[in-house]
C-alpha cells in the first residue's frame, strides 16, 4: 500500500483548478462574449467552454475589465 500523501494533493489541485474554471472560467466567457459581441450564451455552454478555455478567458476579462474601468476601451 503506497502511504504517499502527494497524490492526494496532486488530485486536490487538478479538482481545485477544474472548479474555478467552471465558476470563474464560466462567467468569463460571457463577460468577454457580451463586452466584445454584445451577445451571451446559454449557461450550459459557457460552463464547457470554460471548463476548457478558463486559463485564458479568466486574464483577458480582467485585462478587459482594466481597459473598460480607465476608459482605455
Amino acid at each position: 500500500m503506497n502511504d504517499d500523501t502527494s497524490i492526494g494533493l496532486q488530485c486536490g489541485c487538478g479538482v481545485l483548478v477544474l472548479i474555478i474554471n467552471i465558476f470563474i472560467g464560466t462567467w468569463s466567457v460571457n463577460y468577454l462574449l457580451l463586452t466584445l459581441a454584445g451577445k451571451t450564451i446559454p449557461l450550459i455552454g459557457a460552463i464547457l467552454i470554460g471548463m476548457v478555455v478558463g486559463e485564458l478567458t479568466i486574464p483577458a476579462a480582467i485585462v478587459v475589465w482594466l481597459l473598460k474601468f480607465f476608459s482605455i476601451m
